[in-house]
């Protein structure tokens, strides 16, 4: 923040810089003995604080402040003087002045004065900035919006990070979302809402942002009961560099390929290339000894570039490409036509177990038996003492997940509070109602793949889930295997018996 400081007593500005230092206030304090040197400032620069003086030579106060109104930016102004005359002060304030502080000035008066004065600056740069950049974004116009010379050198130090989820609740949970992360960074200077590209926020200092993250995954993920990630971008130290620092995130995001799984990115990192060959080498190398090792060195591999993020989906899908062509030289081109048109890791990965010929065999997990209405829930009714509501809880699930009912729906069923229904249902079955709604659907959805011929897509939608991504990548989680490999082996299966 810069701060221009108006007395013709030197004394009198030594004094408030003083308290400016003492009390950690960090702005660029200028200084100007009166009215017309300090016009001539204000001409030359913007200033977030004017603190004037009324009385002075040359150019006093009261015209200062006049002069002020033609300026392109003005500043918001604090009177500073012994003149507590109610004259001077009813035409300070008919000039849009913000305060007015008596000399000799309390010292917890002042302090509280500019600890405001800083939160109101702070929230309308925030607000042009959020005007600004949420315009550049929605319009996608790569912020070519007409900016003026001290938009553009705006005080701002921070990392820009972009945020995307994947929930089918996303649109309840926005408000929870940004709590969150505000609970996390005290600093967020702007969270921006944009169904093209997520959800963008900005801190104001630079910190150990990673690892900030890193602990909001596992509330983000419990809010939204979906995957979450962050992708950080450049540093910045005004808005040139913000807008540099998000284009340049743009552009890496759309040209690279990330795992539908809950993640940290830093898009500034260099990838390890020798590791990612090291793996290729050792699954070419184990499948052609037949080596039971080869499922364990690809997840490896998968998880290696799941984890960086950093390679673009060119890239990625040309190290596969070389290691598929190697495995199995007889690949057709519809093959690897089909392996070139796959939009993440999850359906490379199913793609690579099927060349391969990679089956990893699973445990049996409880699915709908043929003519049951509703499935045994063996897994989760480990208690042999629930309470009536946690029971009513769980009845009411199995009957309308596939309504995809909230919490706060839920919790009418048994006139409890959301909050309290949780405490509850977590003590009794030691899960969450979140994660039983889920492994109920998740059930349900291993039946149909079971016993039908629907398509994972229509499934996916019959158990509450629009997103098929998100629906492999849950399922996956739960069963081991997407649902495609998991129909499969049933059906193997099923033709041996």
């Amino acid at each position: 923040m810069r701060v221009l400081l108006v007395d013709d007593e030197k004394i009198e500005r030594q004094g408030l810089k003083y308290l400016f230092d003492k009390h950690g206030f960090n702005f660029e304090i200028h200084e100007a003995k009166h009215g017309e040197i300090a016009l001539e400032k204000l001409k030359e620069q913007d200033f977030d604080l004017v603190i004037t003086d009324l009385k002075m030579p040359v150019m006093d106060g009261l015209h200062l402040i006049e002069n002020m109104h033609e300026l392109e930016k003005i500043p918001k102004t604090v009177i500073y003087s012994a003149y507590s005359d109610f004259f001077y002060a009813k035409q300070a304030i008919h000039l849009g002045v913000i305060d007015y502080l008596i000399k000799p000035v309390e010292e917890h008066e002042f302090v509280k004065l500019i600890t405001r004065v800083e939160h109101e600056i702070n929230l309308e740069k925030a607000a042009n900035l959020e005007k600004i950049l949420g315009s550049s974004l929605n319009q996608r116009s790569d912020f070519s919006l007409e900016l003026s010379a001290d938009d553009y050198n705006m005080e701002l130090a921070g990392i820009a990070v972009a945020f995307d989820i994947e929930s089918n609740t996303l649109g309840q949970v926005h408000e929870e979302i940004k709590e969150a992360l505000e609970s996390v960074f005290p600093e967020v200077y702007l969270f921006i809402e944009n169904e093209q590209e997520g959800i963008f926020f900005v801190l104001n200092v630079q910190k150990d942002v990673y690892d900030s993250l890193q602990k909001l995954l596992p509330i983000l993920e419990q809010e939204t009961s979906g995957y979450v990630r962050f992708f950080i971008f450049e540093s910045f130290n005004n808005y040139e560099k913000l807008k540099e620092s998000v284009s340049n995130g743009r552009n890496k995001l759309k040209s690279r390929i990330f795992a539908p799984r809950s993640q940290v990115y830093s898009l500034l990192t260099k990838p390890n290339e020798n590791e990612i060959y090291l793996n290729r080498n050792s699954v070419m190398r184990d499948v052609q000894q037949d080596d039971s090792t080869v499922a364990e060195t690809l997840e490896r591999m998968l998880d290696e570039l799941a984890k960086l993020g950093q390679f673009s989906n060119l890239y990625t899908k040309y190290i596969f490409l070389q290691m598929i062509e190697k495995v199995n030289p007889n690949l057709s081109p519809k093959e690897i036509e089909k392996f070139l048109a796959l939009e993440n890791l999850e359906e490379i990965e199913t793609f690579l177990y099927g060349i391969i010929g990679v089956a990893r065999d699973r445990s049996n997990t409880n699915v709908w038996n043929e003519g049951e209405e509703l499935p045994n829930f063996n897994n989760v009714e480990n208690n042999e003492e629930i309470v009536p509501e946690v029971e009513t809880v769980k009845t009411y699930i199995k009957q309308h997940f596939q309504d995809n009912p909230n919490l706060e729906t839920i919790a009418q069923q048994v006139h409890l509070s959301p909050n309290y229904l949780c405490v509850v249902f977590k003590k009794e079955t030691g899960m969450t109602v979140i994660a039983y709604m889920t492994e109920v659907k998740l059930n349900y959805a291993a039946y149909l793949l079971e016993n039908t011929y629907e398509r994972i897509a229509d499934i996916a939608e019959s158990v509450g889930y629009t997103n098929t991504s998100y629906f492999n990548m849950i399922f996956k989680n739960s069963f081991g295997m997407t649902p495609s490999v998991y129909r499969k082996q049933k059906q193997i299966k099923a033709m041996d018996k």
